[in-house]
């Protein structure tokens, strides 16, 4: 009984609504997939225990959870940077990557400056480059609205096949990182204008950037290619 009521008060924001004042909460082991977002409302929170759970992601408005003290969210299948993240470390840089994340989204701060994810010139965009990440976190993959997405020297050895959903990018750098492949989906990215893969390991040209009909720029120095004029021909 008491295991079914944590996970009914978890995923029902309305019954979260109902303890403002609210400072710990422990919700360990149990099958918790979502984070509302209303237990970011939760202003007063110091304590959250989430570990050895079902979560993939996060949401981007955790950030406003600016009195957390500890946070535990070890044993689930995030795909989170400090997604290990244990009660003694610093949270400071969990917060500040998802508050960039909504800002790009245009939840919070629009226009308020020139900072990684703020909206310039009516375009949104995400700068994410030299983080140690080296997996494009999951939570990107919610900013849907998107046009220009920097991943620049992250140590990404790989990209998922969920890129495909960020539509309207119009400019992705990949530089500096340790990539060999694009994953298929990315031929879905067919708004892109610009495609930055300097700096890599690439020993042909992607086959998926042959849907990218509208592509003006390619950068691909300091790779290892051995055949350009066959590899373009494949392309058009």
């Amino acid at each position: 009984a008491n295991y079914n009521m944590l996970r009914q008060v978890l995923e029902t924001e309305e019954k979260i609504l109902s303890f403002p004042r609210l400072q710990v909460c422990e919700f360990s082991n149990n099958l918790i997939h979502r984070i509302p977002v209303a237990l970011c409302c939760l202003c007063e929170l110091e304590v959250l225990d989430l570990s050895c759970n079902s979560l993939s992601t996060l949401p981007l408005e955790m950030c406003r959870l600016t009195n957390l003290t500890r946070l535990n969210l070890k044993k689930n299948i995030l795909r989170t940077p400090l997604f290990d993240l244990t009660l003694t470390d610093d949270i400071g840089v969990l917060l500040e990557f998802l508050r960039t994340c909504l800002n790009a989204r245009g939840g919070e701060g629009e226009g308020a400056g020139a900072g990684a994810g703020a909206v310039q010139h009516g375009t949104r965009w995400l700068d994410l480059s030299h983080r140690p990440y080296k997996l494009l976190p999951a939570e990107v993959l919610s900013i849907t609205s998107l046009t220009t997405l920097k991943l620049r020297n992250m140590g990404m050895e790989m990209l998922y096949e969920g890129i495909s959903v960020l539509c309207q990018l119009m400019l992705v750098d990949l530089s500096d990182n340790f990539l060999d492949a694009l994953p298929d989906s990315f031929a879905a990215l067919t708004c892109l204008r610009s495609l930055l893969l300097s700096n890599n390991f690439f020993k042909r040209i992607p086959y998926s950037i042959g849907a990218l009909r509208l592509l003006e720029v390619l950068e691909l120095e300091h790779n290892q290619l051995t055949v350009i004029f066959s590899d373009i021909q494949n392309l058009t």
